[in-house]
């Protein structure tokens, strides 16, 4: 086995290891979203990777039905998440 080959196969297995680590660590994490309107709760439904959900807003900020924003996803909660801003 050449030198190369064998870099190439550490580089693969230390990838998936990475990979694998990060899936089990809760950080917040900033996605993108459209909104699609407004709930009488104070949420917002968004479109958020062709699916729709169920989104929280920051206090007497309003968005409109198209805006794009950025939600925040504490701890790698999908559950719980945040309106931060519109982009």
């Amino acid at each position: 086995m050449k030198a190369n080959e064998i870099l190439e196969k550490v580089y693969k297995t230390v990838d998936k290891i990475i990979k694998e680590r990060f899936k089990s660590l809760s950080f917040n994490r900033c996605i993108e979203g459209r909104i699609i309107k407004r709930n009488n709760d104070g949420t917002y439904q968004v479109n958020i990777n062709d699916k729709e959900s169920r989104v929280q807003e920051k206090k007497e900020v309003y968005y409109k039905n198209g805006d794009l924003v950025d939600i925040l996803i504490r701890n790698g909660n999908y559950s719980d998440k945040y309106i931060l801003w519109k982009k």
